[in-house]
């Protein structure tokens, strides 16, 4: 165990400070360049936001940490007494990890990759860190007692690292919320490497706490910086690698210390971690792919019951800090992850969040199951037709027969109609003869192709299950997605092939009933 000493605490206070500084200080000229240069996060239906907003947060946090990298390579090359660094390829290859994994999300904000190929980035962001070390090389279980991985250590650490990863990735919904998760797990991640008297994994927690709290400001509701998938892509793996980094495992024979070795590292992202298995739950028992995205997070849930991002920050970060607290202090006393009082005192916080955030999904299980899976089928059906749709557009040979296309959603989605305009001109109209739900409310989709004049406008009647229309709306907007990607493939001056199409003559036109 390292001594941490008064000059390794002067470090760990001073780098922290110094994470915080930058971050304040490269914010505005961050988000001078995001605008600039389109990384900036779009309103949509899953997105309530009012307007553009930069999403550089990731880059931000990154620069503020560069100083504390710096100075840790700079003590280890020096062999610094005062810290006792040692690890030299397990920093290096955290920051290059971590720069990895943020240009991958910053790719992901500017293009939209597939989750597949995101899945393959965050595997080499894992095997950048097996090359400098970083593994899981045993844990204290219950009944088996010590049991050490050997090279399978890697596998089960990658898989942890890359569930937080995408857990806060998806939580990262509403302003404020993943960054002030990420900021109760760095402080019980500090707190519990000071406890161990472990300097480096002390001065890598307290120094993200620093930058997040730099970050915060800008990001707290109404958020004026997103994170952006770099940003939260990369909190939740510098968080996750650091935090099992520091999870070491027991002296063997002491099976009673599993709690602390194997669930308190974790126990700050329980949340995060709880609405991906939500998700998978919600999205297998509807027939979805896991993969797709919705607007039916936690944060969405807590957001509509609330009506309060504020108040739904304050709900989120109180469970935050009560688990957080708890990690720490199963480490501070060991004995009490011996006894039974922590652990059940986990299970039954846990249960409770669950049961709230059930009754926030309106779950109950006995009289809705029958129901959700009679409407699989539905909910198949849309997935599938967003699939085909990006294909067939992506086939597309001209800009008519893109803007055909879009009759898809009066035909198939039984939409009441779809106008498209050129500016204020309208140059296609497709309507429903046969309406559907023609007691409800309808909603109009307004949506921007954006480098032209192009202007995308459904009327969509409103159906009985919110779930639904929010799925429905979503294989919309996948479709307009890729309708915007081809056009400006195809027709770099979109305007001016535009403007020799006649709105007389195309409101003659026939519906192309075949051309699909």
């Amino acid at each position: 165990m390292f001594q941490i000493s008064v000059s390794g605490l002067a470090w760990l206070l001073g780098l922290s400070v110094l994470a915080c500084l930058v971050t304040l200080a490269v914010m505005p000229w961050l988000t001078r360049i995001a605008s600039r240069n389109g990384l900036v996060d779009r309103p949509s239906h899953r997105k309530r936001h009012p307007g553009p907003t930069p999403a550089c947060g990731g880059v931000a946090l990154f620069l503020g940490l560069l100083p504390m990298f710096a100075g840790l390579l700079a003590l280890s090359l020096l062999h610094a007494k005062s810290l006792e660094i040692k690890d030299l390829p397990k920093i290096l290859s955290l920051f290059c990890a971590c720069a990895w994994i943020l240009m991958l999300g910053i790719m992901d904000d500017k293009k939209g990759l597939q989750w597949s190929l995101k899945l393959v980035g965050q595997g080499v962001g894992v095997g950048i860190l097996a090359l400098g070390g970083h593994t899981i090389k045993a844990v204290t279980l219950p009944i088996f007692g010590v049991v050490t991985f050997g090279w399978f250590g890697v596998v089960v650490f990658g898989l942890l690292l890359i569930a937080i990863t995408n857990a806060i990735n998806l939580i990262d919904g509403l302003d404020g919320l993943a960054a002030g998760i990420c900021l109760f797990a760095g402080i019980a991640g500090g707190c519990t490497a000071l406890i161990k008297g472990d300097p480096l994994v002390a001065i890598l927690q307290f120094s993200v706490v620093g930058a997040l709290l730099g970050f915060l400001p800008y990001n707290w509701p109404p958020a004026k910086v997103f994170l952006g998938d770099g940003g939260s892509m990369m909190l939740g793996f510098y968080l996750g690698t650091v935090a099992m980094s520091s999870a070491a495992v027991s002296t063997p024979g002491q099976r009673s210390a599993m709690f602390t070795t194997l669930v308190a590292p974790f126990l700050p992202f329980s949340i995060a971690l709880l609405d991906v298995v939500l998700s998978i739950v919600r999205r297998w028992l509807r027939g979805r792919k896991i993969y797709l995205p919705d607007a039916d997070h936690l944060h969405h849930r807590l957001a509509t019951a609330f009506h309060s991002p504020v108040l739904v920050n304050v709900v989120v970060y109180s469970f935050s800090a009560v688990l957080a607290g708890m990690a720490v202090l199963t480490s501070a006393s060991p004995g009490w992850a011996a006894s039974p009082v922590i652990p059940i005192s986990v299970i039954v916080l846990l249960t409770g969040l669950t049961v709230i955030l059930l009754r926030t999904y309106r779950v109950d299980p006995l009289r809705h199951l029958p129901r959700v899976f009679a409407e699989r089928a539905h909910y198949k059906f849309l997935d599938l037709y967003a699939d085909f749709m990006t294909a067939r557009i992506a086939r597309a040979k001209s800009v008519s027969e893109c803007l055909a296309l879009l009759e898809s959603g009066v035909r198939d989605l039984q939409f009441d109609s779809v106008i498209l305009y050129n500016g204020n001109t309208p140059i296609r109209r497709w309507h429903n003869p046969t309406p559907v739900h023609l007691g409800s409310p309808r909603t109009i989709l307004a949506e921007s192709i954006s480098g032209s004049s192009l202007l995308v406008k459904a009327v969509v009647p409103e159906h009985e299950r919110k779930s639904y229309n929010d799925t429905l709306v979503s294989s919309w907007n996948k479709l307009l997605t890729a309708f915007s990607r081809r056009l400006r493939a195809i027709a770099p001056n979109l305007d001016l092939e535009l403007t020799l199409l006649h709105p007389e003559e195309v409101e003659q036109r026939p519906a192309l009933d075949g051309v699909l």
